[in-house]
């Protein structure tokens, strides 16, 4: 793939999330971002600011950005689910770049649940559909081989990235998959 036409851009407060990422990017051999919050966010103190802003839709205090999401036919956008919501950092940066951005896919990582309606809230944020998804469990990516999870979203998005931007074609995900990819 081209790596011009390719942006993973991902928040990460534990760092499970910030392992996809970087994983997507390596594979699809593209540009990359973690956005920086400028609140401290660890420890139970950031666990409970982090929960607490999400529940309520608070933005969050980034660092600036370097990459511009324009130059990119594609972002794909990670985030960590925080109490059934969008991280307060991912919602901040798609609030500033929801309009520069041309197509998307979405990746998430959580401890329990919530992340149907998460897909929802990114596609709402992005006002656009994703050319796919993948949601996994932060045990999943400690514990386990997540590489194969990681290469069909690759091969999904760069099916998707070949396909008409209207019509995203909805492929089934394998048993044991919470969700389904958009190719």
């Amino acid at each position: 793939m081209d790596p011009k036409r390719a942006l993973v851009v991902f928040y990460s407060r534990t760092g499970a999330t910030k392992i996809v990422g970087d994983k997507i990017a390596r594979l699809l051999q593209c540009d990359s971002e973690e956005l920086v919050d400028r609140r401290p966010r660890l420890g139970l103190a950031g666990y409970l600011r982090s929960g607490f802003d999400a529940t309520f839709r608070r933005s969050a205090d980034l660092a600036p950005t370097k990459l511009d999401p324009s130059a990119y036919d594609l972002v794909l956008i990670g985030t960590p689910i925080w109490n059934a919501s969008v991280s307060a950092p991912i919602r901040t940066y798609l609030a500033a770049n929801q309009a520069r951005i041309k197509r998307v896919a979405f990746f998430c990582t959580h401890g329990s649940s919530g992340s149907a309606k998460v897909l929802e809230e990114l596609e709402r944020l992005c006002a656009k559909k994703p050319v796919a998804t993948l949601v996994l469990r932060t045990t999943q990516v400690r514990f386990e081989d997540i590489d194969p999870r990681v290469r069909e979203l690759v091969a999904a998005v760069e099916r998707g990235m070949a396909a008409t931007p209207s019509e995203p074609a909805m492929t089934p995900m394998p048993p044991g998959h919470d969700h389904p990819v958009h190719a």
